[in-house]
């Protein structure tokens, strides 16, 4: 499904937050690794990040510990020491991803409420039928 445009600057402040976490998990990998030679799991990972929320984030915990459980399970997957860090402005940047868990997102009177902010969106499948999961906000090339 997709987000209405409006929602756009909001969700690319959002999606530089999450850079800045997964950039923070990268290099806290790597030292770990560098110290003892073992790699964080996602759940190593949470009380490194906690009250991150709090600290100036806007992000809600819960998508914190989602980006920490990601970082984990696509450096093993990928079979690396260290993945690529994730660049938020430039030419080169990535494109905007922001991962939640099932308890920080509601659908309600034909809006999704991610944080506390409603977005508006295109609702094709009929969310009300559904329950909601984990899941993620993508942007594609051309910014939408």
């Amino acid at each position: 499904m997709r987000l209405k445009g409006k929602h756009s600057k909001l969700l690319r402040q959002l999606a530089c937050d999450v850079n800045f976490v997964w950039n923070y998990c990268a290099e806290l990998s790597m030292k770990v690794w560098q110290r003892e030679g073992r790699f964080l799991s996602g759940y190593d990972f949470h009380p490194f990040t906690k009250g991150a929320g709090k600290a100036g984030l806007r992000l809600h915990s819960q998508t914190i510990q989602a980006i920490g459980d990601e970082y984990a399970v696509r450096r093993k997957q990928f079979e690396k020491i260290r993945l690529r860090w994730r660049v938020s402005s430039g030419p080169r940047r990535s494109l905007g991803w922001i991962p939640f868990k099932a308890s920080a997102i509601r659908y309600r009177n034909g809006q999704l409420f991610f944080s506390g902010t409603p977005l508006s969106l295109w609702d094709s499948y009929g969310l009300s039928k559904y329950k909601l999961g984990a899941g993620n906000l993508s942007e594609d090339a051309r910014g939408r």
